[in-house]
């Protein structure tokens, strides 16, 4: 059996992308959820590949969550999040609040900005500490 050696170093590219997951603040919870996804999305886009958008309910309002969650994938993605921080997005003062870096994407599908929007077994963690 013969591997195609280019065909090998693009496999182990793909799957030693590393995949971020940053909490962001700064839109305007007073829009509908997916508009803001759509938002978030565009504008962290520039970083790398974009693979979910979550934004929690808030249990006290009834509304949407001021913290939104936002998973990256791409060499030095974490970095140029944090250099877009504070960039003003159609009158939103987004901000990376924190980054957390979870390692080489493992092999699965990329869902990216198409599957808007995302449930996160990670978020209801988050609002629980909150």
């Amino acid at each position: 059996m013969c591997i195609d050696p280019g065909r090998a170093l693009v496999a182990v590219a793909y799957l030693s992308r590393q995949e971020y997951r940053m909490m962001v603040t700064g839109y305007d919870t007073s829009l509908p959820e997916l508009d803001i996804q759509i938002g978030l999305c565009k504008h962290f886009s520039t970083c790398g590949e974009v693979t979910g958008v979550l934004i929690p309910g808030d249990r006290r309002t009834g509304g949407l969550n001021s913290k939104a969650l936002v998973t990256i994938v791409g060499e030095g993605a974490a970095d140029k999040a944090r250099e877009l921080s504070g960039c003003d997005v159609k009158g939103w003062d987004i901000t990376v609040v924190g980054v957390t870096h979870l390692g080489a994407k493992r092999n699965r599908s990329s869902s990216s900005c198409r599957s808007l929007p995302m449930k996160s077994k990670a978020l209801d963690e988050e609002k629980t500490r909150e």
